[in-house]
């Protein structure tokens, strides 16, 4: 599979599942890293994730620690772009929020419904045809 036609497929997906999909990805590798720089003190993989996801998103339970120099310098990075990785995912999920419920607002969402008239202006001849769809008679011309 080419490096173009994943992009192409990644970029198919939507922003909020993108967003997600990169984070975790992030975290994934940072938890991978961990584990290989500090086998006796993250003896699993899912210890190293536990670690990375723990320490990105600022909660530091102190269960696990690196206790050598480039695990704590790989704590560091993690720590400075964490918080960053973790508000940009939030802030894409309230503004994918908002603008959905913006879209909804202002009709730019379409209809998706069946059994429905759209009248498109007002008069009093709209208010005659309501009148007579509701009470279901013909409509004389």
């Amino acid at each position: 599979m080419s490096i173009r036609l994943v992009r192409y497929l990644y970029l198919q997906i939507p922003l909020l599942i993108r967003v997600l999909i990169s984070v975790l990805f992030l975290l994934f590798l940072f938890g991978l890293v961990i584990h290989i720089i500090e086998p006796t003190q993250f003896p699993t993989l899912f210890d190293g994730i536990w670690w990375a996801i723990v320490t990105g998103a600022t909660v530091g339970y102190g269960d696990l620690v690196p206790l050598s120099v480039p695990g704590k310098l790989l704590a560091m990075l993690l720590i400075l772009s964490g918080g960053g990785l973790i508000a940009f995912y939030i802030t894409a999920l309230t503004a994918s929020t908002l603008k959905h419920e913006q879209d909804l607002t202002t009709g730019k969402i379409a209809f998706k419904g069946n059994n429905h008239i759209i009248i498109i202006g007002w008069n009093e001849r709209t208010r005659q045809i309501i009148e007579h769809i509701q009470k279901g008679t013909a409509i004389r011309k």
